[in-house]
């Protein structure tokens, strides 16, 4: 038990912004009900999705690709609360006034689904350039900020809907009444980007330098050393990793110099891009 407890401490210190503050011996199911960005002071610009940049129109793009420590986040939610079932039952919740007895009633009834954990975890038969294991490289705090590869298209799809779900639960939570809500855009839809919208977020970025490799193990490079509140650009490496998309190609050119392919490999990842729906 000890040790389950240090692990999940390794895990829930590094999360950039949506895990709840609680006690490590108090955790429970309900802990990963409320989206720490509910409870949190820090003031936060309710315009700009975090983690994105605005493209155009009401179009906001991840500036970097998804990378370990936000898939790691995703895989923890998913172990305690989050799957599909819970998912419908979000999209039910009253727009305001929502609490956590309104959430416990809920969410409680949805048995956790063992199958749909496992199959979100990362194939532990896939390595990197065939070397190390993607599911170890993962959950290792020095690869925290490297972008997640051997990931499957429907992996990435529901990392995509569980973050329009953390959105949803942290609107309708900080929201007592209608005027409260009007604060907030009416729904934010994280989705896979096309081909177009990754070609047009390159015209208006541009690539960025691409650092040599400090790593043996690992043949690409992280986009950032860290995560930011705040990015003034989208970052786009040459040469570094693939990105799946909305369409049949994943999006550019990659370490391995190989053909895109939507099979999970160790040269493809993915990032959101986020549709604001205003009120």
């Amino acid at each position: 038990m000890n040790k389950l407890k240090n692990l999940l401490f390794f895990i829930l210190i590094g999360f950039s912004s949506n895990l709840c503050n609680a006690q490590l011996n108090n955790y429970t199911r309900e802990t990963f009900y409320l989206p720490y960005s509910a409870t949190n002071k820090t003031k936060s610009n309710t315009n700009i999705p975090f983690g994105t940049i605005h493209l155009k129109d009401n179009l906001f793009i991840d500036a970097v690709p998804v990378y370990n420590l936000g898939y790691l986040e995703f895989l923890t939610f998913v172990s305690y609360f989050w799957n599909e079932k819970e998912s419908e039952e979000i999209n039910k919740l009253p727009d305001f006034g929502l609490n956590m007895a309104i959430m416990k009633q809920i969410f409680d009834s949805i048995p956790l689904n063992s199958d749909f954990v496992k199959s979100m975890n990362l194939n532990d038969n896939l390595k990197i350039d065939g070397k190390e294991k993607s599911d170890i490289i993962v959950r290792h705090p020095r690869y925290s900020y490297y972008p997640v590869v051997n990931i499957s298209r429907e992996q990435a799809r529901l990392f995509c809907q569980w973050r329009s779900d953390l959105f949803s639960i942290k609107s309708a939570y900080l929201s007592k009444n209608s005027i409260d809500r009007k604060k907030y855009p009416k729904k934010l839809i994280y989705r896979l980007p096309t081909n177009k919208e990754l070609l047009e977020a390159v015209d208006t970025f541009g690539y960025s330098k691409k650092r040599k490799s400090k790593n043996e193990l690992i043949p690409f490079v992280p986009y950032l050393s860290k995560s930011k509140k705040r990015y003034k650009k989208a970052y786009f490496l040459k040469d570094n990793i693939s990105e799946l998309t909305l369409d049949s190609i994943p999006f550019g050119n990659n370490w391995k110099n190989s053909n895109a392919s939507e099979t999970p490999n160790d040269y493809t990842g993915f990032r959101c891009i986020c549709e604001v729906i205003k009120n």
